[in-house]
């Protein structure tokens, strides 16, 4: 079976897990910097697939970074993660699919590849609103990354 078999099989073997958090965070929708309830959901899960989670990374409370490595020497994939949502309106961005979208691909990765790589997977608050992200780079949230190849995905919905 090809690479890209494998990625889609190890997909959907998380489909039903991931389609439950992403419905979850619809039903608590939050705005930005107020997203507690997804942030929690979001790193519990990741912490119990093996990942090492820090909370209230870039200056922002509802912010994360988690990293899983394999190996050691590898490039890093990164991967952004949005979970807020719009006032009054809640989830009408589909920002309640992105965090449960990108732990797919991300645990895909982990499940398929065998050479040496690190996962870094970044929740990233206010994008609706103040821009957390800008609030994270200014804080130099992605210094992890530096020095090593590096490719950094962001999963647009």
């Amino acid at each position: 079976m090809d690479t890209k078999e494998l990625l889609l099989q190890a997909v959907d073997a998380n489909a039903d897990r991931l389609f439950a958090i992403a419905c979850d965070i619809f039903d608590h929708p939050e705005c930005g910097r107020e997203e507690y309830y997804a942030c929690d959901l979001l790193t519990r899960f990741l912490e119990g697939e093996g990942f090492t989670v820090e909370r209230g990374v870039g200056g922002l409370e509802t912010a994360f970074r988690a990293t899983w490595e394999q190996g050691s020497g590898g490039p890093a994939i990164g991967f952004m993660m949005e979970y807020d949502a719009l006032r009054g309106m809640g989830h009408a961005c589909g920002h309640h699919l992105q965090g449960p979208a990108t732990m797919g691909a991300a645990l895909a990765l982990k499940a398929v590849v065998k050479e040496p790589f690190k996962l870094v997977l970044y929740g990233t608050p206010d994008e609706e609103g103040m821009g957390g992200k800008i609030d994270m780079v200014m804080q130099r949230f992605a210094e992890i990354l530096n020095g090593i190849p590096t490719l950094v995905i962001v999963t647009l919905l």
